[in-house]
């Protein structure tokens, strides 16, 4: 009766398992990384020949950014200030300001000043602009998210197996504490590859040309923002951040609750859409050589133990 007890989950012992789990856990990985890759780095591709706007540039990077982007086109053709607005805006205004910073215009006011607080009182014309940016293939939307899910799928395989290899593996009467570990890490690599990026590769290429054209708005190239006009405040703003509302107005970027340092918010050696180091981490937690061995103290009848 204890032979019978301690014969192996479905025929293959538990440090053999583990052994291939690991191999397929890998091979997994790699596969669904380099389908990620492809989907990421492809996806939308093309430079469609299209200028956007500097809040739709500010949008690319965030939702504060584009807020930004607004605030320093705003505050160059000298509409709001630390008081609020300081005049209506005519028609003129109308032609160099982008629509976003037309709707941020009239939600400022010398109560509501900041950034922080002007997010949450745009809701409406952020979702307007982030749809207008996804429809046109600028922004990940859930077309991407649903290949991504696809690219998954060897995950989604593995996985699969290990649990049901644990209930298994329980059933038989087996350890399986490495095994979970496994599945759970097998689970966290999942999860971080159903992560969807915030751009598509025609957004980062939207946003690497842009700096290109205007690298001359880098604030710390000193740029005198002031003569330049609205778009052009509102340019450095959406594509360096707050040190541009700095350079434009101290005071009033102050007011605004700025940072003050030069941030591009996107780095493109960074785009490449896995940035976790959990790359290793299923191949490295255990192995068919490794404590999971027959003599190893993970226990088990027959050696087979640590997986089930």
């Amino acid at each position: 009766m204890k032979e019978l007890l301690a014969a192996d989950t479905w025929g293959i012992s538990g440090p053999d398992f583990l052994g291939i789990y690991v191999l397929l856990g890998v091979t997994a990985f790699a596969a669904s990384l380099v389908l990620r890759i492809f989907l990421t780095r492809f996806w939308g591709r093309g430079d469609t020949g299209e200028v956007l706007t500097p809040s739709e540039l500010g949008m690319l990077l965030s939702d504060d950014r584009a807020v930004l982007a607004a605030l320093a086109q705003l505050r160059a053709a000298e509409l709001i200030g630390n008081s609020g607005k300081l005049r209506p805006l005519n028609a003129n205004d109308q032609r160099n300001l982008d629509p976003f910073a037309v709707a941020i215009y009239n939600r400022y006011s010398a109560a509501t000043p900041t950034v922080r607080a002007l997010v949450p009182l745009s809701d409406a014309p952020l979702a307007e602009l982030r749809a207008a940016l996804t429809n046109r293939w600028y922004l990940a939307g859930p077309h991407l998210r649903g290949a991504l899910l696809l690219a998954a799928v060897p995950i989604d395989v593995v996985l699969i197996l290990g649990v049901a290899r644990i209930i298994a593996g329980i059933a038989n009467g087996k350890a399986v504490a490495f095994l979970v570990i496994l599945t759970i890490i097998q689970a966290v690599i999942w999860l971080t590859f159903l992560r969807k990026p915030r751009m598509t590769a025609r957004g980062r290429g939207a946003l690497r040309k842009a700096r290109h054209e205007v690298r001359y708005l880098n604030p710390t190239q000193q740029p005198a923002l002031s003569s330049y006009g609205a778009a052009h405040a509102g340019l450095s703003a959406a594509l360096y951040g707050g040190a541009a509302l700095w350079l434009l107005d101290p005071a009033f970027a102050q007011a605004s609750e700025v940072n003050r340092h030069v941030s591009t918010g996107y780095s493109d050696s960074s785009s490449s859409t896995w940035d976790s180091s959990s790359s290793s981490s299923s191949s490295s937690s255990c192995s068919s050589s490794s404590s999971c061995s027959s003599g190893s103290s993970c226990g088990g009848g027959g050696g087979g133990g640590c997986g089930g």
